[in-house]
């Protein structure tokens, strides 16, 4: 880990050396800190849920402000993703949420509501453990989305070869002596029995005859009728809305004021999308020519921006969902995470008029 760290930093500093901007000055700094608004960090696990997650941390942060006795309590991410749910539509093992956009879920959280984190978990049991940098992302257990499209495409291949797909009740099929069938019962019914899912043995296998697909199955399973029955909605909802700003190609100074106008003017945290290189490191975005273009995007939550006396740098402060320790978190450097910047997306209150 620590020769890891060291490699990072290396490449961070050949990244500011390959500038051809001028350094940003303390003038163009900003001292804002919203940290305290959000619940602990988060990890996706290795998936490309990072788009929900930082709509959710942005959503978690407007109903702390709305009422602070809420501040440390976790929305949930598969609900907040539910009306732009692409999980199980992808091709190809273990890809589920990808290529969504942080606007997407929280016009969604907004309008629509979203239930907290425990009435519909990302992930049960622990969570996954994953390697992330240097070599991509890899995971060494299953989550539990991917055990819950398990089911489905399992139970899809026991009833095809039986030119069962069409029955409507499993009444038949229960009382059925066809081997297959009672292997994936018992299988469903253990599942089942050791608590790592909502709802009972039927309630799953009526939810297997009525999906479509794997991903229609994930969604009936992982966000159950609780969760919709007690989804928050903001209470200023008519006067706010979601809000994106294109950067790239733009300069340092053009990004780092359009960063500090949301700080000082709608007084809270902005999500960002950055642009990240195959190995994880920061790339350039799309326009800027001191840097490689975007391989690939990832989304995090600016919280904050200060000026470093020791360093002589401008920081700004990345809520990541890589989990607490991620080499991308924390204070980093200004210079660095405005040239991968691509775009800010925010909860706007048009009742605040940006410059």
């Amino acid at each position: 880990m620590q020769l890891l760290a060291l490699l990072f930093v290396i490449l961070v500093f050949l990244n500011l050396a390959m500038s051809t901007e001028s350094p940003l000055g303390q003038s163009e700094c900003g001292e804002y800190d919203y940290s305290r608004n959000f619940p602990g960090v988060r990890n996706q696990d290795g998936h490309g849920f990072c788009w929900a997650f930082a709509g959710t941390a942005l959503l978690e942060e407007h109903r702390c402000l709305e009422d602070a006795t809420t501040c440390r309590q976790m929305l949930s991410v598969l609900d907040e993703s539910r009306c732009t749910w692409t999980m199980g539509n992808d091709e190809g093992a273990n890809k589920t949420g990808e290529g969504n956009s942080i606007a997407g879920g929280i016009f969604c959280g907004l309008n629509e509501g979203v239930c907290r984190e425990r009435l519909a978990p990302y992930n049960q049991g622990g969570g996954c453990r994953i390697t992330i940098f240097f070599g991509g992302a890899s995971t060494a257990a299953k989550c539990r989305h991917e055990e819950v499209m398990n089911i489905y495409e399992k139970w899809h291949r026991v009833i095809t070869p039986l030119a069962l797909q069409c029955h409507n009740s499993f009444d038949a099929l229960a009382a059925g002596s066809n081997p297959e069938i009672q292997r994936f019962m018992d299988d469903l019914l253990a599942i089942v029995t050791s608590d790592r899912y909502l709802g009972s043995k039927a309630d799953i296998l009526q939810m297997l005859v009525k999906a479509k697909d794997k991903g229609e199955f994930a969604k009936s399973i992982l966000i159950p009728p609780g969760c919709a029955a007690v989804r928050w909605k903001p209470r200023d909802r008519e006067n706010i809305g979601v809000h994106t700003e294109t950067l790239s190609g733009k300069s340092r100074n053009n990004k780092i004021e359009a960063l500090r106008s949301v700080f000082k003017i709608q007084e809270h945290s902005t999500g960002a999308t950055i642009c990240l290189d195959s190995g994880g490191i920061f790339g350039g975005a799309i326009g800027d020519g001191n840097k490689p273009k975007c391989e690939k995007q990832h989304a995090v939550v600016f919280t904050g921006m200060r000026w470093n006396a020791s360093e002589n740098r401008c920081e700004i402060k990345v809520r990541n969902s890589w989990g607490k320790d991620s080499e991308i978190s924390g204070w980093m450097s200004a210079e660095v995470i405005l040239d991968s910047l691509r775009e800010l997306t925010y909860i706007r209150d048009y009742r605040k008029k940006l410059p």
